[in-house]
């Protein structure tokens, strides 16, 4: 069996299914700086750095000691170069090593985007892609199509059959970290104005914790919205999300757009945001008015979203359907697995 090294900045909890499968196929060692994550059931070994940052850069401490130790014949790394020492070891690695970049993107400057992908990625063997619109931008720099790989990101659900029950609806649903990127105060305001023409049976469930958790509970009473709009904190446990989800006509995430998507779609739940919604890629699974919807940037648009939802419970459970059927069919662990297999045999 190949030894398989990943080299992350963290380890996020919702990846271990994910290494767990690739542990049937290889023995991985996942590196990285974060907090511990491995449990008894866990296939994968982990090994947790120190890391020194200045400003912006970061360095692995012992980086080079430990894949000396462990000597992999693959390594797959994060593209995320703030990490600058894994680039040194791409360089200073042995040619038979098979190396590739996983989650490649453009950078929002030009410049750096072509220093990254024509002269410090070339000496890799291939490319790891979260969606095919990244994947055909890369391709226009030159990059040969055959290094090309698209791992479709996603998060694992362990879906149970689609629940025909959107008439009885009468809740939204957003999940994911409370930061401002994700624009819940518009949400909360808009969400406000809906139970005021549209009813107080409507709730709205954030589901997550973080930085903007004080502002939003003081939103919430300004709009006296107490009984309609609810923070639950951070829920992990798929038995308990899938309760919210059950009962929610749509995910709404105005101003972010990432794997909470490919998790509600899983559920079966059609994904509200903005078309220029903050995203890795993964806002390129909706296909607006099939299996999501995407509004306009603007606090009436998201209004009217939320109102034509309310008003066409039957359009969301088709979209709903839709979206359990696409994530079946494009977007589970294993289809990223299978991508991950291909470029390491190509």
């Amino acid at each position: 069996m190949k030894n398989l090294v990943i080299l992350q900045g963290i380890l996020p909890f919702y990846r271990k299914p994910f290494f767990n499968e690739l542990c049937k196929l290889y023995k991985i060692t996942i590196v990285h700086s974060g907090f511990k994550q491995k449990d008894d059931t866990d296939l994968f070994t982990e090994i947790i750095l120190p890391v020194i940052t200045i400003r912006n850069l970061k360095w692995q401490k012992g980086l080079f000691h430990y894949l000396n130790t462990i000597k992999p014949d693959i390594i797959i790394a994060g593209d995320d170069l703030r990490y600058i020492n894994w680039i040194f070891v791409r360089y200073l690695s042995p040619r038979n090593i098979i190396w590739s970049w996983w989650g490649v993107d453009e950078n929002k400057n030009k410049f750096l985007s072509i220093l990254k992908i024509k002269y410090l990625f070339p000496r890799s063997d291939n490319f790891l892609f979260y969606d095919q619109e990244t994947l055909n931008k890369v391709q226009n720099y030159g990059i040969k199509k055959q290094r090309l790989f698209l791992a479709n990101n996603t998060i694992y659900v362990d879906q149970k059959e689609f629940i025909k029950n959107f008439d009885n609806r009468f809740s939204f649903l957003n999940v994911g970290t409370l930061d401002v990127r994700k624009q819940n105060d518009i949400l909360i305001r808009c969400f406000s104005k809906l139970v005021y023409f549209k009813g107080k049976h409507l709730k709205l469930f954030l589901i997550g914790n973080g930085t903007q958790e004080d502002y939003l509970i003081s939103l919430i009473s300004k709009y006296s919205m107490a009984d309609n709009i609810f923070l639950v904190g951070k829920i992990e446990a798929q038995d308990i999300l899938k309760n919210y989800y059950d009962f929610s006509l749509a995910s709404v995430s105005f101003g972010q757009a990432g794997l909470a998507i490919l998790q509600s779609m899983a559920y079966g739940v059609p994904f509200l945001t903005k078309k220029n919604a903050i995203t890795g890629g993964e806002i390129s699974n909706i296909k607006n008015g099939i299996n999501g919807i995407l509004c306009e940037d603007s606090e009436n648009s998201l209004f009217e979203s939320l109102v034509w939802c309310v008003d066409n419970p039957q359009k969301c459970q088709e979209m709903g359907f839709n979206s359990y059927n696409y994530y079946k069919s494009n977007a589970t662990i294993y289809g990223m697995v299978e991508a991950f297999k291909n470029a390491i045999q190509k």
